[in-house]
């Protein structure tokens, strides 16, 4: 944007003080394999240097993670039992 520095810091996590990733938007797959094929269209797309990670087990929920450009942590995520 016209006025913003290039480096200009939007996550809110630095604003605060506390950790990187600390505070950051999830979403909730509707199954195993889409969050699967989720991760897989968002490498991709290669947008913006957006670097997905693999499948990770949290706790009872599996969980991709990424940061989208203005650095803000977004997350799919899948428990493993749905009640």
């Amino acid at each position: 944007m016209p006025g913003i520095a290039e480096d200009y810091d939007t996550g809110i996590d630095s604003g605060i003080g506390v950790s990187h990733g600390m505070y950051h938007y999830s979403s909730k797959a509707p199954s195993p394999d889409d969050l699967e094929a989720r991760r897989e269209d968002l490498e991709s797309r290669g947008i913006g240097g957006i670097d997905v990670t693999v499948v990770a087990k949290v706790d009872d929920t599996k969980a991709i993670f990424f940061f989208d450009p203005i650095a803000i942590q977004l997350e799919f995520c899948r428990p493993d039992q749905i009640l």
